[in-house]
């Protein structure tokens, strides 16, 4: 697979996995958990708050992700790869994101989305 489309074909692929539960409210507010879990080390910033839930939440979500890693970068730069090893988004797709993408920090931050979302996805189901 060329190096440019990995992160997105892995987005396109944890989408269409994640997209039924990303209606129901529980699993949405478990993703903001654990998200605000995650980042807690990083920033006192937490993701949930100000979420307007009867919008576009993943948009929203992906707003404040972005303005945190944006506030880490300025701060400490080298807490991006603490976090993103925390998260367990693969290096392969950070790597794809930093050499290819002209949108670092959306790009990083709706990764960083499916990535937890995924995680959550998986606790429910095993």
């Amino acid at each position: 697979m060329h190096q440019n489309s990995v992160h997105h074909s892995w987005v396109e692929a944890t989408k269409s996995t994640l997209q039924q539960e990303w209606n129901k409210l529980d699993f949405i507010q478990k993703t903001i958990a654990q998200i605000d879990k995650d980042f807690s080390g990083f920033t006192n910033a937490h993701i949930g708050e100000n979420i307007d839930l009867s919008k576009d939440v993943s948009s929203e979500i992906i707003q404040h992700i972005k303005e945190n890693l944006m506030a880490m970068e300025r701060e400490n730069p080298a807490s991006i790869p603490q976090l993103i090893y925390l998260i367990d988004l693969p290096e392969e797709i950070f790597e794809s994101i930093y050499q290819h993408s002209s949108s670092i920090h959306h790009d990083l931050a709706q990764c960083i989305l499916l990535r937890e979302a995924y995680k959550v996805w998986m606790r429910g189901r095993y």
